[in-house]
């Protein structure tokens, strides 16, 4: 092609056109910065697609950490309420002082800890990637404020939880229940004397405290994560409509 056009050139000197060979020489240049213009705006598309590629698999890949999330919040939550209902049946025995076999367990489950198993593997990668990859300002706002401050308040609230939940353990539990038996699915303590306990202002002060502390966590912390979690999901659904269109 290129010969062609030098061809057309030579030939436009050697009989004295030169009016017509700036008129081809203007064409010419014409065609190859059209040429490069629509060489760039390919390139510059394939870039935006890949880009586009990258930023829906993102958001896809959080969604997904935030569904699993969100289960493993729902069941501490009830985790949490069923530590409240044991409370207050642990109190009632010890004020009536009378014993079941079901008081043993609920016993062990006041104490167990709770934690949140959660996964921010793909917000990590989307920082080492650049935070900028979700074009959305309103959504990557929404997200960077989910993980780097939801999550880890609530991952600092939950730790002084059990914190008070391991001193009980290791400073109240043994003068007062004999040692644990672990079952296949459950952990059991047997009080060494109900009748005791009633008077024990240490043991039901620990008990109420931790009934105190589930319910706040539970009704407070637990519900409000989740609500930010399911308003950055809808975010993200909402978004990952949009970019579908394209």
């Amino acid at each position: 092609m290129i010969k062609f056009f030098r061809k057309i050139r030579q030939k436009l000197l050697s009989e004295n056109k030169f009016s017509k060979y700036i008129t081809y020489a203007i064409r010419e240049i014409l065609l190859v910065v059209i040429g490069i213009l629509i060489a760039v705006n390919i390139n510059n598309w394939n870039e935006e697609q890949k880009k586009l590629k990258e930023e829906i698999e993102i958001l896809n890949s959080i969604k997904i950490e935030l569904e699993k999330d969100k289960e493993d919040l729902l069941f501490n939550s009830k985790d949490l309420s069923d530590r409240v209902r044991f409370s207050n049946n642990i109190l009632n025995a010890i004020e009536t002082k009378k014993s079941y076999d079901s008081l043993y367990f609920q016993l062990g489950r006041v104490s167990i800890y709770t934690s949140f198993v959660h996964s921010n593997s793909t917000f990590e990668t989307l920082k080492a990637r650049g935070i900028t990859l979700i074009r959305n300002k309103k959504l990557r706002d929404m997200i960077i404020y989910v993980y780097d401050a939801q999550y880890k308040f609530y991952i600092s609230e939950e730790e002084k939880i059990n914190q008070y939940s391991d001193y009980g353990i290791r400073e109240i539990y043994p003068t007062r229940l004999e040692e644990y038996m672990s079952g296949s699915s459950q952990w059991e303590v047997k009080p060494l004397s109900l009748e005791s306990l009633k008077d024990d202002r240490e043991f039901i002060y620990f008990i109420k405290t931790q009934k105190n502390k589930s319910h706040l966590f539970s009704v407070l912390w637990t519900n409000r994560l989740l609500r930010y979690i399911d308003e950055l999901l809808k975010s993200i659904d909402l978004e990952l409509q949009r970019l579908e269109v394209y």
